[in-house]
């Protein structure tokens, strides 16, 4: 009679073996228990996983849109937020400077003509505001802040002004320098650096996307920076205008910031509706995922009871194994000859 026999070595490595496949499979069904879906797809699906592919790059889709709307989202409120702070700061420059008589002009002057400039300065570093490093009133542009410090933009404003003698004259030259198209060597030329007629898009569905037109290259913000450069520049020693012509610019800047008011407004609410465009996106874009994920769920989603039987199996086949390796481990030759 023929005797087979396993070597301890050989016995060691079968045991081994069992043990890191019952691992494995103890793993994959311990995965299964806790996300509910099934490890081998393809099995469940008996090869034919067109319509969960099919689901899996919509759930990528969407999930991407969905992204993308929240990024739109967080842009349109910054936007907001932005504009909203510039229109709370001209009200109360409004407000100084209308306060301005021409019995206290030689000594307010100067001040309001300071307060102006921080509102300049402040103005021009809320336009500069990024979100994510995305700068929000670039266009295209959004790597790169739109304006330029706004000290060389005042330098430039006294210089073009430098000698005038009149708050008409000076008014002229600055409204026409802020709305000087590209190329004539005014605003858009010297101190803007985002793209002009070229919005930034975001994609936030197959067949929509969001329109960031607002820059600081839009006119109702070339406007108010406008504005408020005319009183700033108020108390410039390169003018050549008297006392009542500086006053005149101070009335006139109050007057442009009132006048500005309405545009600034319109733009908001632009701004308000990509808010509400985005928001409402991102519902339907919420609403469709759920439902291509809950026809995926029903594609690849573990039996529980199944999936339960199958763990307290190799699980007891695994502890029976740690058994017999133990006792075999203890194994002396003399029991083995018995």
């Amino acid at each position: 009679m023929t005797i087979h026999s396993v070597g301890d070595q050989s016995r060691a490595l079968i045991l081994r073996s069992e043990t890191t496949r019952l691992r494995e499979r103890l793993q994959v069904l311990t995965g299964e228990m806790s996300s509910g879906i099934t490890a081998d797809r393809a099995g469940r699906l008996s090869g034919n996983t067109v319509l969960l592919n099919h689901y899996e790059s919509q759930i990528t889709l969407l999930t991407q849109y969905q992204q993308a709307g929240a990024e739109a989202g967080a842009i349109a409120s910054a936007a907001q937020d932005v504009l909203s702070a510039l229109r709370a700061d001209a009200a109360t420059l409004r407000g100084s400077l209308l306060s301005v008589t021409p019995a206290d002009s030689s000594g307010f002057i100067p001040l309001r003509a300071a307060e102006a400039r921080g509102h300049f300065i402040s103005a021009v570093g809320r336009l500069n505001t990024e979100v994510a490093g995305l700068h929000l009133f670039a266009g295209q542009n959004s790597d790169t802040p739109p304006l330029i410090e706004p000290e060389p933009i005042l330098a430039e404003l006294r210089l073009l002004t430098s000698g005038l003698t009149t708050a008409d004259a000076v008014a002229t030259v600055i409204s026409d320098w802020f709305d000087a198209a590209p190329g004539a060597g005014g605003f858009l030329d010297f101190a803007y650096r985002g793209t002009i007629d070229r919005p930034r898009q975001v994609q936030i569905s197959e067949d929509r996307s969001i329109a960031f037109a607002t820059s600081a290259a839009t006119p109702v913000i070339r406007d108010l920076l406008a504005s408020l450069a005319l009183a700033a520049v108020a108390d410039s020693a390169a003018l050549a205008t008297p006392g009542a012509e500086r006053l005149a610019l101070i009335q006139r800047s109050s007057e442009a910031l009132v006048t500005n008011e309405a545009g600034l407004v319109d733009e908001m609410g632009r701004v308000g509706l990509l808010e509400a465009l985005t928001a409402r996106f991102g519902s339907e874009n919420a609403n469709a995922l759920s439902v291509v994920q809950v026809g995926r769920a029903g594609l690849v989603t573990a039996d529980p009871f199944e999936t339960s039987t199958a763990l307290h199996e190799v699980e007891t086949q695994l502890e029976t194994l740690y058994t017999l390796t133990a006792r075999l481990s203890r194994l002396k030759l003399v029991d083995y000859l018995r």
